[in-house]
């Protein structure tokens, strides 16, 4: 069973690019979350199951997180169909004017912090996006 990474705002941008980087490295199944824009929740989650050649599950959830009954219903979803929550990416939100790198470049840097690449990075804070930190507890 893999662990499970729920990505909040991951329909598109920097989510989108987070979800696919962990669909490719297969090991971690995914809960892709959208605001409003279900169809392009539904064309991430069919790249992310393409792109992960079959090793990882994806779902897909509609929740406002700046609405507490829908982050609620979230979590109820996740725990419903997986059963279990490893990996919890607070992504959704407005994008600030500077930008660190592209999509794929923050994926890649979720997806290595998520594996353990950075062991020695515990409590330590990698500033990657106006107010977007890459934090390891």
């Amino acid at each position: 069973m893999n662990p499970v990474a729920l990505i909040t705002g991951s329909s598109r941008g920097i989510g989108r690019g987070i979800a696919r980087a962990l669909a490719r490295a297969g090991q971690h199944d995914l809960v892709i979350n959208f605001a409003g824009n279900e169809e392009a929740a539904r064309e991430c989650r069919a790249r992310c199951l393409a792109e992960s050649g079959g090793k990882v599950r994806a779902e897909i959830v509609q929740a406002d997180v700046s609405l507490a009954e829908d982050r609620a219903r979230m979590v109820e979803f996740v725990q419903a169909e997986f059963g279990r929550l490893d990996l919890l990416v607070n992504n959704a939100g407005v994008a600030p004017i500077n930008r660190w790198g592209q999509p794929d470049d923050v994926g890649r840097a979720v997806v290595a912090v998520a594996l353990g690449h950075f062991p020695y990075s515990t409590g330590q804070v990698f500033q990657v996006d106006g107010g977007f930190h890459i934090r390891t507890l």
